[in-house]
């Protein structure tokens, strides 16, 4: 009996990590160029240059979805203040960003500033490494117009 409602646990826990049909995101990054990786459009910009084509199959937006909720993305408040200076040393990485979510009908959005524990800044730093790695891995298109561009590819 112990086992079944063990199994039980995990199955239903397992339908809880998965996004639901209108799951997305956008992510604007600033460090030394302007970056905006769109799952609504399917799109990832530079600068304000024409969209080049995004694709996110299911088990990146898995992948994605799991890094968010890990997060606890949807528990954090939004800062009012402004994006920071370049020489914040607390963000590793990026100098400004800010990364809407829309699951299940919520949306809510985080940004870089104050307001945040060390602890939040680090686990952010992490997701926003992740969805790089995720997007980039499998958009050979934004990987190389990324490694032409001059100046910072990371």
């Amino acid at each position: 009996m112990q086992q079944l409602v063990l199994l039980s646990l995990v199955f239903y826990g397992a339908q809880m990590v998965q996004p639901a049909k209108d799951f997305g995101f956008r992510l604007e990054r600033m460090r030394c160029r302007y970056e905006r990786i769109d799952s609504f459009s399917g799109s990832f910009s530079m600068y304000h240059s024409q969209p080049l084509p995004m694709i996110l199959y299911d088990e990146q937006r898995r992948v994605i979805f799991q890094a968010i909720m890990s997060a606890r993305f949807f528990d954090l408040s939004a800062p009012t203040t402004s994006l920071p200076s370049s020489n914040d040393a607390g963000w590793a990485t990026d100098a400004g960003w800010e990364l809407e979510v829309r699951n299940d009908g919520r949306i809510h959005r985080v940004l870089t500033g104050s307001g945040y524990t060390d602890a939040d800044r680090r686990t952010l730093s992490k997701l926003i490494e992740t969805i790089l790695a995720v997007v980039w891995r499998s958009n050979s298109q934004m990987r190389d117009r990324l490694s032409r561009e001059e100046g910072c590819v990371n």
